[in-house]
C-alpha cells in the first residue's frame, strides 16, 4: 500500500517492477506531478525508469574502485609531468600541476605562487619599465 492517491491498476503497474523502493516513489511523485490517470501512460513510465535503472546499474565485479582511482589519479600524474617540462625556464614561476591543484582543492587564500596577467595599452606594451 502506498502513501500515494492512485488507482490498484496503477498502484499493481509500479509495485510489480524490479525497482528499488526509492524509485517507486519518484514514480509517483511524476505521476501526481503530470497528472497521469491512464494506465498505458503509467505503463510507459514505469517501463522508461525500469529500463534507465536497468541501464545504469553496474555489473558485480565490475573494477569501479579502481577505474575511479584512475580516473583521479591520471590527470595529477599529468599535470606534475607538465610542471616539470617548465622546470629550466627562468621567466615561468607560477605552480602548475599537482602542486597548484592542491592549492585549488585546500581553497588557500594565499597561493604560493601568485600570478595575475596584465594587458597594457598600446604606448605601454613595448617596454618592460
Amino acid at each position: 500500500m502506498t502513501d500515494h492517491d492512485v488507482s490498484a491498476d496503477v498502484e499493481a503497474l509500479v509495485e510489480d517492477t524490479g525497482l528499488p523502493k526509492r524509485l517507486r516513489e519518484r514514480v509517483y511523485e511524476t505521476i501526481a506531478d503530470r497528472d497521469v490517470e491512464d494506465v498505458e501512460t503509467v505503463d510507459e513510465i514505469v517501463r522508461a525508469v525500469e529500463h534507465r535503472y536497468e541501464e545504469t546499474r553496474v555489473d558485480p565485479l565490475d573494477p569501479v574502485g579502481t577505474v575511479s582511482a584512475q580516473s583521479i589519479g591520471e590527470p595529477g600524474t599529468q599535470m606534475t609531468m607538465n610542471t616539470f617540462h617548465y622546470a629550466g625556464v627562468a621567466e615561468i614561476d607560477v605552480t602548475q600541476g599537482l602542486p597548484r591543484l592542491i592549492e585549488l582543492v585546500d581553497a588557500r587564500k594565499e597561493p604560493d605562487t601568485p600570478m595575475m596577467t596584465v594587458h597594457l595599452d598600446g604606448e605601454y606594451a613595448t617596454e618592460r619599465e
